[in-house]
Parts: structure tokens; C-alpha cells; sequence
């Protein structure tokens, strides 16, 4: 019993170990896109953002295009069977979160940080709401899974313990141990539950999106 538990302690020290590092790769990636909002508000003025102009056109086209292709995340999981020796879905998963970044930042500085008419409000609103939608889940999905990890191994070794406790203060010692690790999965099972949640609502607030999209882009050319 102590060395599976131990063997289940190695791994989920390793899966934690695998899991700081994406946290860290998060933490650069969020810093990034901070800054790059910092300097697009203070420049929000300038000419080079102005819509009517090339530079601005540019940006809010840039930004249209990498939230178009973030439709391939979705067609890859689809068609897995068929391209998977082409690419894994690890790969289109970064592509799907990098874009999904850049395009909706693109479009910002585009919109000069500011509503406008109704339609590119709509649509400006339609992409902060999948924004949202997105980072929430992947933040859920991801402490979920984290405390899961950290979990499994402190869920095996208190169960160890409780079976090698003796009678009276030390059995109850490892009973409390046991039922503490028991609480904390069900709080990880939780919050794996509401990254799904956030997961469906993610796809139609996208299938929202692209129609208001293409709306303003129709309406900015029409008129």
C-alpha cells in the first residue's frame, strides 16, 4: 500500500511539476498581453489607429482574420482521425489560444478602446464576451486539473496512513488527513465541471461573433 502510494505521489509530483511550467508560460503570456494593452490605450489617440486609415483598417482586419481562423482548433478536433499525423491537437490548442489573444487585441486597438456605432459595438461586445468566455475556462479547466493533480498523491498517501494508523489520536489524525484530501478532489472535480460549463457557452458566443463580424466589415465597406 505505501509503495503504490508512493508511486502515485511521484506522478502527480510530475504532473504538478508539468503544470507550474504551463503556469509560468501563462503568467509571461498574460503579462504581454497586459503591456500591449497599456500602450494601445495610451496611443488609443493616434493616428496610426485611426479606423479610416490604413494602419487602423490593417488592425481590425489582422484581428478579424486570426478570430476566423480560430474556427481550425474547432475543425481539427473534428477531423483528428484524419490529421492527426499532421499536427497534434496540443499544437492547434496554443495556435487556438494565441490567436484568440492577438485577434481580440488587434480588434481593440482598432476600435480605439471605444464604442462606436451599433454595429461595431455589437460586434466589439460579442468579442469581449468570448474573450471572457475563453479565459474563464481555461482558468477553471486549469485549477481544476492542477488540484487534481496535487490531489491524487495526497488522497493515496492518506489513505495509506490511515490504514497503517494505530488506535485512538493517531487514527483520527489520518482519518481528518483523509477527508480533507476527499474535500479538496471534490472541489477539483467542481471546478472541472465549471470549465465545461464555460466550455459550451464558449462555442455559441463565438457562433455570435462571426456574423457580427462579417456584419461590420459589410457595413464599414457599404457605407
Amino acid at each position: 500500500m505505501n509503495a503504490c502510494a508512493e508511486m502515485t505521489g511521484t506522478e502527480a509530483l510530475g504532473g504538478v511539476e508539468r503544470r507550474s511550467s504551463s503556469v509560468w508560460i501563462d503568467g509571461v503570456v498574460a503579462m504581454t498581453v497586459l503591456v500591449a494593452l497599456g500602450l494601445g490605450w495610451q496611443h488609443r489617440g493616434d493616428a496610426v489607429f485611426d479606423p479610416r486609415g490604413w494602419p487602423g483598417y490593417l488592425l481590425g482586419l489582422c484581428g478579424s482574420l486570426a478570430m476566423l481562423l480560430v474556427l481550425c482548433f474547432s475543425i481539427r478536433k473534428r477531423l483528428g482521425a484524419v490529421t492527426r499525423a499532421r499536427r497534434s491537437v496540443g499544437w492547434w490548442y496554443n495556435a487556438h489560444i494565441l490567436l484568440g489573444l492577438a485577434g481580440p487585441l488587434a480588434v481593440l486597438c482598432h476600435a480605439r478602446f471605444a464604442w462606436g456605432s451599433i454595429n461595431s459595438s455589437f460586434a466589439l461586445g460579442a468579442t469581449l464576451l468570448v474573450v471572457a468566455s475563453g479565459v474563464s475556462g481555461r482558468y477553471l479547466l486549469g485549477a481544476g486539473r492542477r488540484l487534481r493533480a496535487r490531489m491524487a498523491g495526497a488522497l493515496a498517501v492518506a489513505e495509506a496512513d490511515l490504514a497503517a494508523a494505530g488506535e485512538g489520536s493517531e487514527m483520527r489524525l489520518a482519518r481528518r488527513r483523509r477527508n480533507a484530501a476527499r474535500r479538496a478532489a471534490g472541489i477539483a472535480a467542481a471546478l472541472d465541471r465549471a470549465g465545461e460549463v464555460w466550455h459550451y457557452a464558449h462555442i455559441p458566443l463565438f457562433m455570435v461573433l462571426v456574423p457580427a463580424v462579417l456584419l461590420h466589415v459589410y457595413m464599414a465597406h457599404a457605407y
